[in-house]
């Protein structure tokens, strides 16, 4: 089976489709078939002190969900929060009682645990973990919910992380992106924006990265299936102020060496695996 993967251009309204053996094509946005049945989406909004965002960011989601969306749920975690971020979910989730549900952490528990647990709670069709500090511009939704369910995984690229973000963090951003792409083989122009999963085979994975790497041991497991992907343009806003760095310091780099080792060594085993089973 030959695994898709689109790419719906900036300035663009089309896609462009390419397989590993087939010329591109290509296919107005216009022109994406919306009579396919409709899916359901949950979203999971993890936050450590957000007090300052999550309500805006919440409330401009909400519109896009509602819109592509017949059934979704937004199941947002206060991870340890110490200001009002556990009030203000608890506030949402009361006027918004059938969408919004909230997981309260009394000590922070990290990411990837956040996002794993979300995963459990999850009863949707697909799933997507989407950032609780404002950072993603809100217009971004119309496209990355309207063509959820027209592939198996949609990925976001953050055009724009040179201008929206201090530019220390838009260096690390590409040095990651581009090392990881190579190690691994991964088409994608950005492996850390917002992506829709569908949620069964995110169970069905056994994850045990932690951090930020949780997204890219998904990214490279699901690649490496038959699924098909999309990946569309994100926008920023601005650069987040508050924004300090974890990027370089020594445990998450020796995290980031043993994750990709692993993943490395579970693929390289799996390949001479096949080659012994072929003889």
């Amino acid at each position: 089976m030959k695994r898709k993967i689109l790419i719906l251009e900036n300035n663009k309204e089309q896609i462009n489709t390419k397989t590993q053996f087939e010329n591109s094509k290509q296919i107005r946005l216009a022109d994406v078939d919306k009579t396919l049945s409709p899916i359901s989406l949950t979203i999971i909004i993890p936050a450590l002190n957000e007090e300052e965002n999550i309500v805006d960011t919440v409330e401009g989601i909400l519109p896009y969900a509602k819109k592509f969306f017949p059934k979704f749920e937004i199941i947002l975690i206060n991870d340890g929060s110490t200001d009002r971020t556990a009030d203000l979910m608890n506030e949402l989730a009361k006027k918004y009682k059938e969408e919004i549900f909230v997981i309260n952490h009394e000590i922070n528990r990290g990411i990837s645990f956040s996002y794993r647990e979300g995963i459990a709670r999850a009863s949707m069709d697909k799933i997507t973990m989407l950032p609780s500090d404002h950072e993603i511009d809100s217009s971004t939704y119309e496209v990355f919910f309207q063509i959820a369910n027209q592939v198996d995984v949609v990925v976001g690229n953050r055009m724009n992380q040179i201008s929206a973000r201090p530019k220390h963090r838009a260096f690390i951003s590409f040095l990651y992106n581009f090392l990881m792409k190579l190690l691994f083989g991964l088409q994608f122009k950005d492996l850390h924006g917002a992506i829709i999963y569908p949620l069964k085979d995110l169970k069905a994975l056994n994850l045990s990265s932690e951090g930020f790497l949780c997204q890219l041991e998904i990214l490279v497991l699901m690649n490496r299936s038959n699924l098909s992907f999309v990946e569309v343009p994100i926008k920023l806003r601005t650069a987040n102020k508050r924004e300090k760095s974890r990027s370089l310091s020594l445990n998450t780099l020796l995290n980031v060496i043993r994750t990709t080792l692993r993943l490395k060594f579970q693929r390289t085993h799996q390949q001479r695996f096949s080659e012994l089973e072929d003889k």
